[in-house]
């Protein structure tokens, strides 16, 4: 009866043993990791709400990815447009200059050799890219949108989505900016054509063309600082949805931090309390076999 009774008491030890091992076990992989869980099936419920927090911190990351690149879109946008603004003032001054009569021909052809390089430099502008695509070229930006004043490109919105059912338009294409078929300034050609025909005005001393070509100068030059106004603006929203995803991102991470991270301090404790009970219940075993052992060998 004794030795029923001694190997009923040494199964309950080894449970015990059993249980305080795998205890030891969950509690070494909290203080390690510093998770909470290291499986689902350990708590389903919290492992959903991680995977749920997961899955919206990632798609704040591409939305933030989205801006980053809708953000370089715009900026190299502007500082072509702003090339074309600096293009327009120095073109300007030179069609006062022309129209100063004591200038001689010769003066008004060099004036207008100057003209005419600054129109190549508007090309040069209008085929600006960034990464291999064309700013100025809208849908069809894998290729050079402008060739002279004839424009290739189209005039389709480059949507980007930048926050849950919201898309901006980062492009500006080639019509609107340089003026193709009066898109922006009616009744006033293109801005190569506009260029072009000052140049020959000075060459040829037509003072009425002259003075059309200062106008229409003025006219593009507002235009152009309407458009970068518009850049400015989407800039401004893409400026305030990066700062409220990163709110957004900042509270997220704090609640998936308190589902999955542990308690380090509460963690270490555990730890040594698993530790206390898995020796105490092997010293319990070690004793009860060698009990077992005395009453064997009587």
């Amino acid at each position: 009866m004794m030795r029923v009774t001694q190997s009923f008491m040494l199964d309950s030890v080894m449970r015990d043993i059993m249980s305080n091992t795998e205890k030891l076990q969950r509690a070494t992989e909290v203080a390690s990791s510093g998770k909470q869980i290291s499986q689902p099936s350990q708590d389903p419920g919290k492992t959903a709400n991680i995977l749920m927090l997961r899955s919206q911190l990632s798609e704040i990351a591409q939305y933030r990815e989205n801006i980053g690149q809708a953000d370089s879109w715009l900026a190299e946008t502007e500082n072509a447009l702003r090339g074309m603004t600096e293009s327009f003032h120095r073109a300007r001054e030179l069609s006062v200059q022309g129209l100063n009569d004591t200038l001689s021909q010769d003066d008004r052809n060099a004036i207008a050799t100057e003209i005419d390089a600054i129109a190549e430099g508007l090309s040069a502008i209008g085929n600006r890219s960034l990464a291999g695509r064309y700013v100025f070229a809208g849908q069809i930006y894998s290729n050079p949108p402008f060739a002279g004043p004839v424009y290739s490109g189209d005039t389709g919105a480059l949507n980007r989505t930048i926050a849950p059912g919201i898309q901006i338009d980062i492009g500006v294409n080639g019509e609107r900016a340089f003026n193709i078929g009066g898109a922006v300034t009616a009744g006033d050609p293109d801005y190569f054509t506009m260029l072009s025909d000052l140049s020959t005005a000075l060459r040829s001393s037509d003072h009425a063309a002259m003075e059309e070509g200062l106008a229409r100068i003025d006219r593009a030059t507002s235009a152009n600082s309407d458009i970068v106004s518009d850049v400015g603006a989407r800039t401004n929203v893409l400026l305030g949805a990066k700062a409220a995803l990163e709110d957004t991102e900042l509270r997220l991470t704090g609640l998936l931090s308190g589902e999955e991270d542990a308690d380090l301090a509460k963690a270490i404790m555990d730890l040594q309390t698993r530790q206390i009970a898995y020796q105490s219940s092997l010293g319990a075993a070690s004793q009860m076999m060698q009990v077992s052992l005395l009453d064997f060998l009587r």
